[in-house]
């Protein structure tokens, strides 16, 4: 994990943070992506961009079919950009949701 002054997407624009997965380096804005939200988003990132990137893994094309039965409806929330930010949304949107279901802690299932 690096944190840095300035981080950007592949486009230039500026990010909280972002994962790079030929590196399998975090690297975060030292301004904006000190936060648990950053943190775990590009953790999630880290765990999953090996198996989402083995288009042949049946995990990664059961999330696939899932993101392009849904994407249209997703409008233009972040995660309709692509299956990586999609399941990345989908699985700390869940975490959240048992966590606060829980009282403050997660089970097992996050």
């Amino acid at each position: 994990m690096r944190v840095r002054q300035f981080v950007s997407d592949d486009a230039g624009n500026a990010v909280a943070g972002k994962f790079d997965p030929e590196t399998n380096t975090i690297t975060l804005n030292a301004e904006t992506g000190i936060n648990a939200h950053t943190i775990l988003h590009e953790v999630t990132h880290a765990a999953t961009s090996a198996t989402l990137a083995n288009k042949s893994h049946p995990m990664t094309k059961q999330l696939t079919k899932l993101f392009n039965d849904v994407k249209d409806s997703l409008d233009t929330a972040y995660g309709a950009q692509n299956v990586d930010e999609f399941v990345v949304t989908e699985v700390l949107q869940y975490c959240q949701q048992r966590i606060t279901s829980h009282d403050g802690y997660a089970d097992k299932a996050c």
